[in-house]
């Protein structure tokens, strides 16, 4: 059929053009350089929660289907509502309740290792010795690229960020503070020389602002119109260039530390 043939034809030259275009850089995806993190899809992200026993202390992993190449991570520090361990209720809010439903948010599947881990009672400082061994038993399982490891907290957990960062420096290539809130620093030169990026809500304004003017990150912070718990999901789903990559993912890993 000399119709359906030259229909074939156009559509392989269309796919050609598009190749073509990425590979000398002036395509729709060219900013993502060969040395770049790039956002492949990996299918849907499943998500488990684990207690040793005897720990007071549970955490989550949330993993592609396809996990056996190596990856970047983000290391998530929940929020109040989120403390105490309750399976069903801490996979159903906050940045794993945004990537267990990634595929319907119109982007490209999260191509990331989650490691998450659940505060008993209380808050984020003084813990950072139960992250890190979370992290290492993160690294155990997958094979995570050290170089991309990003440390990112909401609300309560935006203030765990300000606790946990500086005390475990060896492991982050970056920082995201989802509005979150803050005394001084434990090390404000830490803030000041990592990449950083925050998102806000009208609540948590003022405290950010000022975090992020004295760690001069000003450029770094964005207010959005949204509510204090819907933040990680409008953050994270962004895509201001329409290229179906979310522009905070694609900051995130293309940090290398």
């Amino acid at each position: 059929d000399p119709t359906l043939k030259n229909k074939y034809a156009m559509r392989l030259a269309e796919v050609k053009k598009k190749i073509d275009e990425n590979a000398n850089g002036v395509g729709t995806n060219a900013k993502r350089g060969s040395d770049e993190f790039d956002p492949t899809d990996y299918g849907a992200m499943s998500c488990s929660v684990t207690k040793k026993s005897g720990d007071t202390y549970a955490y989550a992993i949330c993993a592609p289907a396809d996990a056996s190449a190596m990856l970047p991570a983000i290391v998530w520090l929940h929020g109040s509502g989120e403390v105490g361990y309750n399976s069903d209720s801490f996979l159903s809010t906050g940045l794993l309740n945004v990537v267990r439903s990634w595929s319907s948010s119109g982007l490209n599947n999260f191509g990331a290792i989650i490691i998450a881990p659940i505060l008993p009672s209380g808050d984020w400082g003084g813990k950072q010795e139960k992250v890190k061994e979370i992290i290492e038993i993160a690294k155990s399982k997958y094979n995570i690229n050290e170089n991309k490891i990003v440390l990112m907290g909401h609300s309560l957990g935006g203030n765990g960020v300000d606790q946990i960062g500086p005390k475990l420096s060896e492991y982050f290539s970056a920082v995201v503070m989802l509005s979150g809130y803050h005394t001084s620093p434990s090390d404000a030169n830490y803030f000041t020389n990592i990449p950083l990026k925050g998102y806000s809500d009208s609540g948590c304004k003022s405290n950010m602002t000022s975090f992020f003017s004295k760690t001069n990150h000003s450029e770094d912070l964005k207010h959005l119109s949204c509510s204090h718990g819907a933040v990680p999901g409008t953050a994270m789903r962004e895509d201001a260039d329409g290229d179906k990559v979310s522009d905070l993912v694609y900051w995130m890993f293309s940090q290398n530390k």
